[in-house]
């Protein structure tokens, strides 16, 4: 299976529009949405904070409907704010289909997830990634960080010196070995120049197709 990745779109119409464009220029069996499909209008610190229309809370184009038809989604903590915020009989059947979506989606390959619920640690500025976060098979796939990164890490009892930080150049698969374990952090399609990654579980490799980076010292 070839699974082409986004993640982080924010409510931007424009860069949903142009990442499944250039998808669309690939052969991939499926696209799965990481999350935070929407932005959530309301202020965390306003959790708990109920109000009786879904344009109160978000901004969505049923543009957007379309755009995600065919999409496997995960739920992303924007979709979990909005959803907090409205009782059922305020969210059109469009959007309670991203509000209800799963935390994550399960192959033999890999984890797929928003990466909100994970552990989170910074072993330096702004590198942040679920560096103790136990997952079955190859790789833990995740956005939310805004980043792309590429992490090796060790079986058992992992230590951020034993962690590789695997290079990326954009467009050029990188393959992933079976008997080790992979942190995938997927950059925000968002904007006028989107990322995206493709994983095909077959091949064992994973494609970045970046514009965003991580902060390097």
């Amino acid at each position: 299976m070839r699974h082409a990745l986004i993640t982080d779109v924010h409510g931007d119409l424009e860069g949903l529009t142009t990442a499944l464009r250039m998808i669309g220029e690939h052969d991939v069996d499926r696209v799965i949405s990481l999350g935070d499909v929407l932005d959530c209008l309301i202020s965390s610190r306003s959790r708990g904070r109920r109000l009786r229309s879904l344009d109160q809370v978000t901004v969505w184009s049923p543009a957007m409907e379309g755009l995600l038809e065919d999409v496997l989604l995960i739920r992303g903590n924007q979709e979990e704010r909005i959803a907090g915020h409205l009782p059922g009989d305020a969210v059109p059947a469009e959007v309670a289909r991203l509000l209800a979506a799963p935390d994550s989606h399960r192959t033999d390959f890999a984890t797929y997830c928003h990466g909100h619920l994970l552990s989170w640690t910074n072993p330096l500025p702004d590198l942040w990634c679920p560096l103790h976060e136990d997952f079955p098979g190859v790789a833990l796939v995740y956005g939310h960080h805004h980043r792309n990164a590429l992490f090796e890490v060790p079986r058992g009892r992992r230590t951020w010196s034993a962690t590789r930080e695997v290079e990326i150049t954009s467009g050029v698969p990188i393959p992933l070995d079976r008997e080790r374990r992979y942190l995938v952090n997927v950059g925000p399609a968002r904007g006028p120049s989107p990322s995206w990654a493709l994983i095909d579980e077959t091949a064992s490799t994973v494609t970045y197709h970046c514009t965003q980076s991580r902060y390097k010292d």
